[in-house]
Formats: C-alpha cells, sequence, structure tokens
C-alpha cells in the first residue's frame, strides 16, 4: 500500500503549500478522505498513515466502515440522505454534510432525539443547473439556516458544496468565494470558526483560497474508484 502513503503525503503537500500562499496557518485545512468503493485495507493504511476523518456516500458500506474503524477515525456522510436511511445514518455517523431541505433536517433531529445522540451537521449548497445535483439553492440556504441551527440534538457546523464539473479549476472560484460570504453572514457572532467543505482532488487550491478549511480528496488518495 505504498502507493496510498506516497499519494497522502503529495496531497498534504499540496494543502500546505496552498495554506501559505493563502497566508493561512498550517494544518488549518482538514483533509477528509473519501474512501467510496474503496476496501477496508484501503481505510487501514490511510489511518496507519495518519488520517482521522473519512466520507462515505453511501450508507451500507460507510456502515462497514465505520463499525470497523470507529475507534480510530470520525466518519462523515456526503452522499445524497434518503429519509428512509435517516436512522441508519444518524446511528453510524458523526457528521453528515449533505442537508438539503428543512424536512430531511427535523427527520435528523428527531431520530437523533430518540437514539440520544448528537451530531453535527453542515448544509449543502448547489451552485448551477445539473439535475442530479442536490441541495439548497445559494439563497435557500441563508434563509433557512436559522431553522435548522435551532433543532435539537443537531449542531450546523457549516457549509458544503460539490459545484459544476469543469477541466479548469479556475472555473468554480466564483462558487467557492459566494460559499465563503454566505458561510460569513451565516455564522456571524457564533463564537466558532464554521467549515467550509469545498475543494477536491483537482480543484484543493483554488477552494483553499477561497476560504475552504476542509477538502475532500478521493482519487488523489486511493487511485481511480473501481
Amino acid at each position: 500500500m505504498d502507493f496510498i502513503k506516497n499519494n497522502i503525503d503529495g496531497v498534504l503537500n499540496r494543502i500546505r503549500i496552498a495554506e501559505k500562499q493563502s497566508n493561512l496557518e498550517p494544518n488549518s485545512v482538514k483533509l477528509l478522505a473519501v474512501s467510496k468503493t474503496m476496501p477496508s485495507e484501503y481505510v487501514k493504511t490511510a489511518i496507519d498513515c495518519g488520517l482521522k476523518e473519512f466520507g462515505e456516500n453511501y450508507i451500507q458500506e460507510g456502515i462497514q466502515k465505520a463499525e470497523l474503524f470507529q475507534d480510530y477515525a470520525t466518519w462523515h456522510f456526503i452522499g445524497h440522505l434518503q429519509k428512509n436511511k435517516v436512522k441508519l445514518a444518524v446511528a453510524h455517523f458523526d457528521v453528515i454534510q449533505t442537508i438539503d431541505s428543512i424536512e430531511l433536517a427535523e427527520k435528523i433531529s428527531r431520530v437523533a432525539v430518540e437514539l440520544g445522540r448528537k451530531l453535527d451537521v453542515f448544509i449543502e449548497v448547489h451552485f448551477g443547473d445539473e439535475s442530479t445535483k442536490t441541495g439548497f439553492l445559494p439563497d435557500e440556504a441563508e434563509k433557512n439556516a436559522q431553522k435548522i441551527a435551532c433543532l435539537e440534538n443537531i449542531n450546523l457546523k457549516g457549509l458544503m458544496t460539490i459545484p459544476p464539473f469543469t477541466d479548469n479549476p479556475n472555473d468554480n472560484r466564483c462558487h467557492f468565494e459566494t460559499l465563503r460570504k454566505m458561510s460569513e453572514r451565516i455564522f456571524a457572532g457564533c463564537g466558532f470558526k464554521p467549515v467550509l467543505s469545498m475543494g477536491m482532488t483537482a480543484d484543493l487550491e483554488v477552494a483553499i483560497s477561497e476560504g475552504s478549511n476542509m477538502v475532500r480528496v478521493g482519487t488523489g488518495i486511493f487511485g481511480p474508484r473501481k
């Protein structure tokens, strides 16, 4: 598994360089390893290399890995969450990054109360007109953030986005900037630094330059998905 270690070193080096170029403190940007479709041995190797936060897109696959490594890592759900899978997600994940409706947030809150769990959540914001993408439109996200923040047993900690696909990472700079400015308004006076989960393998430098403090990297660590 030397290729995973080498890839992690390379990604962390890219992050450190981007932090320096943006005049950020070292280690101020978190690396979320996206392990969807990857075998558990790959996750074990990444944990052995020091990674502590992992993202999964599919409930059942994520549960299997979370149960294996729950004592060694924090598990983020980063896929579209169907309402009939909420109980499983709340029971097994530590963070849900993809709140895309008030109804979903309310159900997560109710289930969290039932299960006696508290978990962090992010609002997912959708840019562009891709029909396959989920998330609040920017104005809807801002309008509903306070309602979500007031729900029981969930802590609204940040925003996330998956911008439109492009061959040029700079094409999405405007979306990253919009999310940062939105975050500044939503979390003004909250007393903590909110998480901006934006940027992936191809565009993490652009995202960091626009305020990202969590990048989600899959292929850059584990290689092409099976």
